[in-house]
């Protein structure tokens, strides 16, 4: 489904009553649990710069800011209508315009990229947007991806469908991408929001996955 991505975002941004509603996640479970999740793994002591791709109106950043003062956050969005919301957090955050085939910054940049829920809601060139984030990570830095996967047991079973709207990506795939940019695969799993700080479960046993890898 070939939609207009800044157009949808836009209008959750102005629409949605709540934080979790304006980027268009189902309840603040679903939005803060793969945040918890990223910051639980990923060895952010001593960084200097993060950068975050789709950051919407600036929860994830947020929380980064509170556990790591002393790292220098960068966050882009499509939207500029999310950043405004995300700007009213006052945070010591560069929040700016880019996309994830399109990112603002000069080569090896970043200690660290994340990415939350980007390519289920992107129609681009997926190898493109993987080897965008891996030109400005730097040498031995961390990426974390989290997607909806395209394997997910409930699918295959019948207790969820998938959402018409949304991209849904097998795992093993994804991860051999990320191998073909320079990419060595640490960690991946399944994320289940039955609690906010979220729970890593088996893969394909809950319709969201993570990718942690290192260059």
């Amino acid at each position: 489904m070939n939609i207009d991505w800044k157009e949808y975002f836009d209008n959750l941004a102005v629409n949605g009553a709540t934080d979790y509603k304006k980027v268009g996640w189902g309840s603040d479970k679903s939005m803060y649990s793969k945040f918890y999740v990223a910051l639980s793994l990923l060895p952010l002591d001593g960084k200097e710069r993060l950068l975050n791709i789709g950051c919407g109106t600036g929860a994830f950043e947020e929380l980064l800011a509170g556990k790591y003062p002393a790292l220098e956050i960068h966050a882009i969005d499509i939207s500029e209508k999310e950043l405004s919301f995300a700007r009213q957090r006052n945070l010591s955050v560069n929040f700016r315009i880019g996309s994830i085939t399109d990112i603002p910054y000069q080569d090896s940049f970043f200690d660290c990229v994340t990415c939350f829920g980007v390519l289920q809601n992107f129609n681009g060139s997926l190898l493109s947007a993987i080897a965008e984030m891996s030109r400005v990570l730097k040498e031995r830095g961390d990426i974390f991806i989290t997607t909806l996967d395209a394997d997910y047991v409930g699918f295959k079973s019948g207790e969820r469908n998938p959402n018409p709207i949304n991209s849904y990506f097998v795992p093993e795939e994804l991860n051999k991408l990320l191998e073909s940019v320079g990419i060595s695969p640490i960690r991946m799993a399944a994320i289940s929001s039955k609690k906010l700080e979220g729970l890593i479960v088996p893969l394909h046993h809950w319709h969201r996955f993570f990718l942690w890898g290192k260059k």
